[in-house]
């Protein structure tokens, strides 16, 4: 897949903004390997990895419990690899929302 196939379907099929989309994709192509692998299984097959586990989340945790979209589950769990500390601190905190 190439990163304008992953805007174009981040902006129609997940809803990001046309300005946010590039940005997001740049991140995607930059997963750590570990968590690529399974980000790419999701986006070809629609099936979640239920091992994947990186300090005590899990993709469907981080979904269930903080209420995050597949994408940015993705995105933590590359966060929690690479930045453990500040990663589990801001989702322990929890996120502003817009409601």
């Amino acid at each position: 897949m190439t990163r304008q196939e992953i805007i174009d379907r981040l902006i129609t099929e997940f809803n990001y903004a046309a300005f946010h989309a590039p940005t997001v994709a740049a991140r995607l192509e930059a997963l750590d390997p570990r968590i690529k692998v399974a980000f790419d299984t999701w986006w070809m097959h629609g099936i979640p990895a239920p091992d994947l586990m990186v300090e005590g989340y899990s993709f469907e945790s981080l979904i269930a419990r903080h209420r995050l979209k597949p994408v940015a589950a993705f995105l933590s769990l590359d966060w929690l690899l690479r930045e453990p500390e500040r990663a589990k601190a801001t989702l322990q905190r929890g996120f502003d929302s817009l409601r």
